[in-house]
């Protein structure tokens, strides 16, 4: 019977909810209090309700949460009885999920700094503090966000203070080290900022309103301190109130205090305020003071006559002059001596809001202006916007406003992917969830959904739209792609004229102005603008008449006027990517950068190169850009181009060179997360493991997977090599990021479980549990999952008996597919389809069982398609590579030039990349259905064996490496259902559709090569054309197929010299050799083969006697499979004749060979008594050459350790015998 989840509620729970909800049901407005005094006594006059439902069922319950979660206090309000009926009622499906925690979040947003701290308490003292809690709401019921204030100045913050300090900005966090000793109370206030990393802004409005009980003692200084924090999370209110304290306390110099106050209330758009705060402190000797008061005045002359005269002596005052000096200067159009006042404030750039301000006025000249480097001043503002954002992001800061301004800039230069994907969130792009909810985006985000063709989501974010511009806009982006190519141009230059009357400022006037300009035609009001932008109108007009020429397909305009402007190289380019011309706009991009030198539109050449999927040319253009760039490019820019290069080189299959960009990319910036996760996907690609999770806690603690790819990594990685008690439930919260990932989920949860099968130590009670309940919502949400599903173990016995029928079933699916592509019926790739492996994999792995390398009826055609590859390049698939990463690396390079030319696919090339990094993590330990014994059984290889594959695959995507590469994402002469995997097929399909010749090591695929006319050979024809034409000796060639029968190349002639060249290398051992013997293609010539049988066994019978069954078990098998319907019985007595009269016979070792000849006698339904006919030919000699009594004796003493079965016959030999 199932039990039912138990509404259980901690104490802290219980006082955070009473604390927080205000002495009032959540409901918006509702009145209806906590508690009431009922007979002198207080009630709780509120129901807990859940925001998810507790039990299955009920009004938006949420599967993935646990009982623990459901019951948890973010999941949890207060409710008066009839409010908590309407909603968990009839009309529930109008409170959704959304809508309760708006309600939940704005009721707590004044108390969550009390909240922060109930975890850091005892239960002691929980219980008292809910106490005083009640006690405390019953007198003022009204003040509960003052009670809560109260509440969090008596909590013990132990946070650790350099860990606090981290997540503060450099110049919080310096003024806080220099506090620190005369003021030891920061370490209770910097812990409590730590443990509210996402709510700091409200903390400080709420110690503003009231201040904590720790911080009434503070120096002037201190308030200074809390001024300067409130200030960096936009809390300008608050910090007028910190930076007014520390005047009263005597804070110096008080002038630096007047003027941050003065301009909190500027930010905060309060310009009344700020002036008269000014006129109550004027000090007419005081520079800072008379400059700030021209700056409220806009008398920007003035403000520079004053700061002229202004000089700082610290930090703070000489980045607080260079703010207001920017302004004036820019005011006054001097953006040059702006720019250089605010850089030497900032030398190392570590201040997000100067290097912000920087980037604002280098996109605003940029737009202002078009000269020969407003492209690069664009890129630069794009790169101190994205470290602006990164290091905020790092203090939990207002990352959004520069985020805006990189949208802007991205936008400004055309690179409108870029634009898009910093506002889209996490793994499909790079905001987190925080910013991509931001209202500031959303204008840019429908903008940017109309530009890339997005139009539905365009539409949908207009109607949350205000302005008319931008509405206009969006209208006007969104019929432009919709159109196409069938665009009615007087109604889009209608849709941009409406952009033109409600543009309000001169910018938005010209932005309409090249909207028209696109269509052909000049706004009316066009040379109102000339004065103030004379330069863009210029460039407006010679555009409109661009795209009066282009509008018929000419373009001439255009491209003349490339080497005028690199803006005409920019609108050449997006008219090639609208008309889908990918290659053309990045060798547009490429050509334009190199007239103009300009790394920027180099850069954006790589980027339109990896639109295109061109990874060589992505490569060559970063590199270029980098060089172009030189010392001085901005890190962020030279950043994105190693962040190219890492990829490019990873698709070109160059680890190391991957993993060296990475290392210039951390050079840059130690923390760079992108450079991390791809030196550790390097690492891993090497089988260099430890070494990649060495890579991702080399800050201290592992950085978070920000991808499913990263995500199953950092899992696979940290249950290997992780040290942290806490990492099974860190694994286990990040899986609730993908919680519609079937296959990530149990992929998760599938190496989770075999790391506490695999190391059961590092597993606390704890942590099985956590594991446990994720499994059980796993298999509640996916219970038909292929990925990972709940087996019952079976008894101890066989603990695997419960997986039987499934094992049993998915075998028996497949069987005949497998048995095919084994007896070399079916092409080897298919295998793909069946095990779910790579086409690399399925090779090496010899999952058909032989390689099929060799058709004998196809040598003639072989040979001939050698001859034709001489003046025709041959395109190789991974079967080759394999076949060659055997061979001496000298034979192989032969080998490789022997052709004209070698090409193979990307596809390939892509799928030996994957065989590699697959292998790499793969477990030793795989559960198999065992056909002989019907039983599920675990199949072990040894760590040699593995790391035989994982070498091998290195070699393999080696000699891919260095053939030439074509792209080949489609089928087109053997297409396949669209849910099939196709790279094993590119190398054929490609070979088909260029007149080429294939080249692959799978017989069944060189058939199908040939039933399409497509000549086609493999390694075996071309190391018999390379004897013929004396490239290599006969000897070279002998000890090259002796390796490949060694692995197993099936059908390979016999040849005495040969054969024993690979049984001598496998040390005379009962291997592929033995296993070769097998097939009936071996049996040409039986006498030679069979004498090479027995000399072999000669050499282990006494060491290995378990061998000579293995050599006579696959010699008779093959022999009888070789053998006429008539002449089969004959053969096998010829071969038990000749084992029997062995010298290495003996009663020992006859066991063995008798088990060995009964293989092949069983391997056919026409065989007589083959045994039994030798053996009495065997007794006659004996007979004649001991005479008959002796002759019994000795027979019986040789078959005394042989079955019962086999001393019945000889017994009979000997009694049927004519003679006794």
């Amino acid at each position: 019977m199932t039990s039912q989840p138990r509404r259980t509620y901690s104490n802290a729970t219980v006082a955070g909810l009473m604390t927080l909800a205000g002495g009032a049901c959540y409901w918006p407005d509702c009145g209806e209090p906590i508690l009431r005094m009922v007979g002198g006594e207080p009630m709780l006059n509120l129901e807990i309700a859940h925001i998810r439902a507790l039990e299955k069922g009920g009004c938006r319950f949420d599967p993935s949460r646990t009982v623990r979660e459901r019951n948890s206090f973010v999941n949890l309000l207060l409710m008066c009885k009839p409010h908590h009926k309407t909603i968990d009622g009839p009309r529930s499906a109008e409170y959704p999920v959304e809508l309760l925690e708006k309600w939940k979040h704005d009721r707590e947003a004044e108390g969550l700094g009390a909240l922060a701290g109930l975890r850091e308490v005892t239960e002691a003292s929980l219980q008292a503090m809910f106490t005083d809690v009640r006690d405390d709401l019953l007198t003022r019921m009204d003040h509960a966000a003052a009670t809560g204030t109260a509440i969090l100045a008596r909590l013990d913050v132990r946070t650790d203070f350099p860990t606090g300090l981290s997540t503060l900005s450099p110049r919080a966090r310096q003024s806080a080290q220099d506090l620190v000793g005369a003021w030891p109370a920061i370490e209770q206030a910097v812990g409590l900022l730590h443990s509210n990393r996402e709510n700091r802004r409200a903390l400080l409005r709420q110690w503003a309103s009231s201040l904590p009980g720790w911080a009434e003692q503070a120096p002037a200084d201190a308030f200074g301190w809390l001024g300067q924090l409130a200030s960096d999370y936009d809390a300008h209110q608050a910090a007028a109130v910190f930076f007014r304290r520390c005047i009263d306390d005597g804070g110096f110099p008080r002038d630096q205090w007047v003027v941050l106050v003065a301009q909190q209330y500027m930010a905060d758009g309060e310009d009344q305020e700020a002036r008269a705060f000014l006129a109550a402190n004027t000090d007419p000797g005081s520079p800072p003071l008379l400059a700030t008061t021209a700056l409220c005045d806009s008398d920007w002359n003035a403000a520079l006559s004053h700061i002229a005269s202004w000089q700082p002596d610290t930090e703070t005052t000489r980045v607080l002059k260079a703010a207001v000096e920017a302004t004036a200067l820019t005011n006054t159009g001097q953006d040059d001596a702006a720019l250089a006042c605010l850089r030497a404030a900032d030398p190392n750039g570590t201040l997000s809001g100067v290097q912000l301000t920087i980037a604002q006025i280098l996109l605003g000249r940029a737009d202002r202006r078009r000269g020969d480097q407003w492209l690069t001043e664009v890129r630069e503002a794009f790169s101190l916007a994205i470290k602006a954002r990164d290091s905020r992001r790092s203090w939990f800061g207002d990352s959004v406003e520069p985020i805006v301004v990189a949208v802007q800039a991205a936008q400004a230069c055309g690179d409108i992917a870029t634009a898009w994907d910093l506002m889209q969130e996490q793994p499909e792009g790079q905001a987190t969830a925080r910013e991509a909810r931001d209202v500031r985006l959303l204008e840019y985000r429908a903008l940017l959904a109309a530009l890339t063709g997005r139009t539905d989501e365009a539409r949908h974010l207009q109607g949350q739209i205000d302005s008319p511009y931008v509405k206009a806009q969006i209208t006007a982006l969104t019929l432009e792609r919709e159109s196409g190519d069938q665009v009615q141009v007087p109604q889009l230059q209608a849709a941009w004229q409406a952009v033109w009357d409600t543009a309000t400022t001169e910018q938005g006037q010209l932005h309409a102005a090249m909207g028209l300009a696109e269509c052909g035609v000049e706004p009316a009001g066009l040379h109102d603008l000339e004065a103030a932008h004379l330069e863009r109108v210029a460039e407006i007009r010679l555009i409109a008449r661009a795209s009066r020429s282009s509008a018929t397909g000419d373009l001439t305009v255009l491209r003349a006027n490339v080497t005028k402007s690199p803006i005409f190289v920019i609108l050449l380019a997006q008219h090639y990517q609208v008309t889908g011309e990918r290659e053309q706009r990045a060798r547009t991009l490429r050509s334009g950068a190199q007239h103009w030198r300009d790394a920027s539109l180099m850069a954006m050449a790589a980027k339109a190169y990896r639109q295109a999927d061109r990874p060589g040319m992505t490569r060559d253009c970063a590199r270029d850009a980098l060089e172009l760039g030189g010392p001085d490019w901005p890190s962020q820019s030279k950043s994105e181009m190693y962040a190219l290069l890492v990829e490019a080189e990873f698709a070109e299959g160059n680890p190391d060179r991957a993993a060296a960009a990475a290392r210039s990319m951390l050079a840059l910036n130690p923390h760079d997360h992108d450079a991390l996760w791809a030196l550790a996907r390097c690492h891993v690609a090497r089988g260099m493991t430890e070494d990649a999770w060495n890579v991702l806690v080399d800050q201290g603690t592992p950085i978070e997977p920000r991808t499913e790819h990263e995500a199953l990594l950092w899992v696979a990685l940290g249950v290997r090599y992780s040290d942290d008690a806490n990492f099974v439930g860190q694994a286990l919260t990040l899986m609730r990021r993908w919680p519609d990932d079937e296959e990530l989920l149990g992929g998760f949860i599938t190496t989770l479980h075999a790391s506490a099968a695999g190391t059961q130590e590092r597993w606390s009670e704890e942590d099985g549990e956590q594991l446990r309940e994720a499994t059980e919502r796993y298999l509640e949400r996916f219970p038909g999952s292929s990925q990972f599903r709940a087996v019952q173990l079976g008894p101890d016995s066989d603990p695997l008996a419960n997986l039987a029928d499934d094992l049993r079933q998915a075998f028996e699916n497949t069987r005949e597919v497998r048995d095919k592509v084994a007896s070399g019926d079916l092409p080897l790739g298919i295998l793909t389809w069946v095990v779910g492996r790579t086409y690399t994999e399925v090779s090496l792995r010899r999952a058909a069982g032989f390689v099929y390398a060799r058709d004998a009826m196809a040598d003639a055609a072989g040979a001939e398609a050698v001859t034709a590859a001489q003046s025709v390049r041959a395109v190789i698939d991974p079967t080759v590579a394999h076949t060659l990463a055997l061979l001496d690396p000298r034979l192989a390079e032969i080998l490789i030039g022997f052709p004209d030319g070698v090409v193979t696919t990307d596809q390939l090339f892509q799928d030996a990349l994957q065989a590699k990094e697959s292998l790499a993590l793969q477990s030793d330990l795989t559960i198999v259905w065992d056909a002989e014994g019907q039983h599920p059984g675990v199949r072990s290889e040894d760590e040699g064996e593995l790391e035989w594959y994982r070498s091998t695959a290195g070699r393999v995507l080696e000699i891919l490496r260095s053939t030439a590469r074509v792209p080949h994402p489609e089928l087109r002469s053997f297409p396949l259902p669209a849910h099939r995997r196709g790279q094993w097929l590119t190398a054929l399909d490609h070979a088909k559709e260029h007149g080429l010749v294939l080249w692959t090591d799978d017989r069944v695929l060189r058939s199908l090569a040939h039933s399409s006319e497509v000549p086609t050979f493999g390694t075996l024809d071309l190391l018999n054309a390379a004897t013929v034409s004396g490239q290599l000796s006969t000897d070279e060639v002998l000890l090259a197929k002796a390796e490949l029968l060694r692995h197993y190349y099936a059908d390979i002639d016999f040849s005495h010299d040969l054969y024993t060249a690979a049984a001598l290398a496998d040390g005379w051992r009962a291997k592929a050799v033995a296993e070769a013997l097998s097939r009936p293609q071996a049996w040409t010539e039986p006498q030679p083969v069979a004498s090479f049988v027995l000399g072999c066994i000669t050499h282990i019978s006494e060491q290995y006697p378990q061998d000579i069954a293995q050599w006579l078990a696959k010699a008779s098998n093959g022999l009888a499979k070789a053998s006429a319907p008539g002449a089969v019985n004959q053969n096998l007595k010829v071969l038990a004749w000749h084992t029997l009269t062995q010298p290495w016979v003996t009663a020992s070792s006859l066991p063995f060979a008798l088990a060995g000849l009964r293989h092949g006698i069983a391997a056919r339904d026409d065989v007589g008594t083959p045994l039994e006919d030798a053996l009495t030919q065997f007794y006659a000699a004996l007979v004649a050459e001991l005479g008959h009594k002796l002759a019994a004796s000795w027979l019986m003493r040789l078959f005394d350790l042989a079955p019962d079965t086999e001393k019945t016959i000889a017994a009979r030999v000997v009694l049927t015998h004519q003679g006794s």
